[in-house]
């Protein structure tokens, strides 16, 4: 099975802390090493039972929080033999903090989508 990670960074963002108001982080998160290095990370973890013969993309949403560590991870549309796995090395991930227009770390949160074939 070849997994890939679109990073297209399709983000809701996340409000700051000390904001109500909608914002765009001035930098988006970004994974420690880059993405081709997150690529090789969810490759080299993710772990499926058995033989799954699926084609598609799974589309998880993280938050990232201050320091970059991911606090929340959510399917938003996947496939049932594996959302969990995915679920789990997502909690997994690092990253470089979103950073508002203050370059003040921020919570961000934006939907990663993983994508599958079968081989």
């Amino acid at each position: 099975m070849v997994i890939m990670v679109l990073l297209a960074q399709l983000g809701f963002s996340q409000f700051p802390p000390d904001d109500k108001k909608f914002s765009m982080p001035e930098i988006p998160p970004q994974y420690v090493g880059g993405d081709e290095a997150m690529l090789k990370f969810i490759n080299k973890n993710l772990s499926l039972q058995g033989e799954v013969d699926y084609t598609g993309t799974v589309y998880v949403s993280i938050t990232t929080d201050t320091t970059g560590n991911v606090t929340k991870a959510v399917i938003v549309r996947g496939h049932p033999m594996i959302n969990d796995e995915v679920l789990r090395v997502a909690k997994l991930l690092k990253f470089r903090p979103a950073k508002s227009s203050e370059a003040k770390p921020i919570e961000y949160s934006m939907v990663l989508p993983v994508k599958f074939v079968a081989k």
